[in-house]
């Protein structure tokens, strides 16, 4: 329990100890099943999901992946949000690295986004960073809604969308952990949380496309409509980077991108990344990259983009080995049957709290019934360290 003393005018807290601190939450096992199984193979948003080596459904989470953690509450009564948060941090700073995403299944206190705002500070893990990821986050007013200067809705994307597991942004900032938050109104069904175990994934993966990566890296593309002929309202280089042209060529400098203009006022650029990184961390080898994820095929399905030939060079982003060739289908189906079926379902829960290491998992999101649903109460916030 936290004691408080008053000493002379001034108000003196006593820090909470490691036996207070490692008291605060007990080891609930595993997560709870979904309320029936989540069907994948040959499900309407999901890419390849028809190929014979999709698996069928996705898998329930096992005790430890991720690890579910619930608050004690005995004892801790005078506990304020601020000291739960020195617990949070103590299970994030001696499990996330083992677990690679820890489920709280709630954190007393934590209620509202402003809270998970207070909570993430008090942290104390690296918030800010002049990055190019948070210039994207500034940028998806259209898919992401900014609630404080450290906390956005998870994903404005219409419902009946899959989010693909991936990394965050892998390209943009590399933020470390990920932390989202279900404060209101969320599915019985449908719209789970994903976490995928990327050490699994690396062990998994045929070595011989491990390797290729590992050689060649990865090429990202973007490609930007101008807005006055943007296919979809976001995605032009005018909201996503500067109106001014000598602006935009001047941030793609600074971060080391090749570019060209096209007639059309249209802009590409691209640069090649590693698709495996130390882990910042425990040093090891980490499969972080979004391949699969940033690759057109994403698109072929999509109901703005499904008719452009597949051979198109005009969807908002793609992916090719890091020499410039084309990663072949097979390739593509393989990596994205591995990741899904090393993919755990974490049904939503209000009050629940996921911190997820964004270089050993991945993370997405399934579709749901957004008539019955029309508002997923999830917020997000990222830290740098």
């Amino acid at each position: 329990m936290l004691a408080r003393a008053i000493a002379s005018s001034a108000h003196w807290v006593r820090p909470l100890s490691t036996a207070a601190v490692s008291s605060c939450f007990r080891n609930a096992g595993a997560l709870p099943e979904p309320m029936r199984p989540i069907r994948i193979r040959g499900r309407s948003g999901i890419p390849m999901s028809e190929e014979k080596t999709f698996p069928e459904y996705m898998s329930c989470a096992t005790p430890g992946a991720p690890l579910v953690l619930s608050p004690v509450a005995e004892g801790h009564e005078d506990m304020d949000l601020d000291d739960w948060a020195k617990a949070v941090k103590a299970e994030l700073d001696h499990n996330l690295a083992k677990y690679g995403a820890i489920y709280f299944t709630s954190v007393p206190e934590l209620h509202t986004p402003q809270d998970l705002a207070m909570l993430m500070r008090s942290l104390k893990y690296r918030l800010h960073e002049d990055s190019h990821y948070q210039q994207m986050m500034a940028a998806r007013s259209m898919t992401s809604t900014k609630l404080s200067d450290v906390v956005r809705t998870a994903s404005d994307e219409p419902p009946e969308y899959a989010i693909e597991p991936h990394s965050e942004y892998h390209t943009a900032g590399l933020p470390h952990k990920i932390a989202l938050f279900a404060h209101g109104q969320v599915p019985d069904y449908g719209g789970e949380w994903m976490v995928v175990d990327t050490r699994r994934v690396m062990e998994d993966l045929d070595k011989a496309v491990v390797r290729k990566f590992d050689e060649l890296g990865a090429c990202y593309k973007v490609f930007y409509e101008s807005r006055d002929n943007s296919v979809i309202g976001y995605n032009n280089w005018q909201t996503n980077i500067n109106c001014d042209k000598g602006k935009v060529e001047e941030y793609l400098k600074v971060r080391g991108y090749d570019w060209k203009w096209n007639d059309d006022d249209s802009l590409e650029y691209w640069k090649v990344y590693p698709a495996i990184v130390p882990h910042p961390v425990t040093g090891e080898r980490c499969w972080f990259n979004q391949i699969h994820a940033q690759h057109k095929s994403f698109y072929y399905s999509h109901p703005k983009y499904r008719d452009m030939p597949r051979d198109s060079d005009r969807f908002p982003v793609n992916t090719t080995y890091g020499d410039g060739s084309e990663i072949e289908p097979h390739v593509l189906s393989h990596i994205r049957s591995i990741i899904w079926r090393n993919c755990h379902a974490a049904p939503l829960r209000t009050g629940a709290l996921l911190v997820q290491d964004n270089y050993l998992t991945l993370h997405g999101r399934m579709d749901y019934d957004g008539h019955k649903f029309p508002k997923r109460e999830v917020s997000v916030s990222v830290t740098y360290s």
